[in-house]
């Protein structure tokens, strides 16, 4: 085999028990649950403040209240509606990402099996935490 010395055999390889009920449990009581913390959604007018306090939105904003000074009105308006779709755009995108996460947050597994002291368990994804192996 590859890896093996010639002429000697395989080094046979032990099966792991994985952790024992109480130090699962031990390890379960000090982490907590295998589970992401579900965050929550962020607010629209937060999403908007978010797209218009970008750098170079900021400097079409300056850009806008420069040309209405000197009185150029139909470039503030052109300005104004550029910053007006990007925002649009961003904060529809941000959106979109924020529920194509959710779906796939959706496709995990609801159930996981795992071996402790060489028996099957089924104890659920929330509980399955430190040395529990797959089967």
């Amino acid at each position: 085999m590859a890896g093996s010395a010639p002429g000697r055999a395989p080094a046979r390889i032990r099966e792991t028990t994985g952790l024992t009920r109480k130090e699962a449990a031990r390890r379960l009581a000090d982490t907590g649950p295998n589970e992401v913390t579900a965050s929550r959604p962020v607010r629209l007018h937060k999403r908007i403040l978010a797209q218009l306090t970008d750098p170079l939105i900021m400097v079409l904003l300056g850009a806008v209240v420069l040309t209405l000074a000197i009185g150029d009105h139909p470039d503030a308006i052109v300005i104004g509606m550029v910053v007006l779709v990007n925002t649009t755009v961003g904060v529809a995108q941000e959106i979109r990402a924020d529920n194509a996460v959710a779906a796939l947050s959706a496709l995990t597994a609801l159930h996981a099996h795992s071996r402790r002291r060489r028996l099957a368990a089924a104890p659920g994804p929330r509980r399955r935490r430190h040395g529990g192996l797959p089967r």
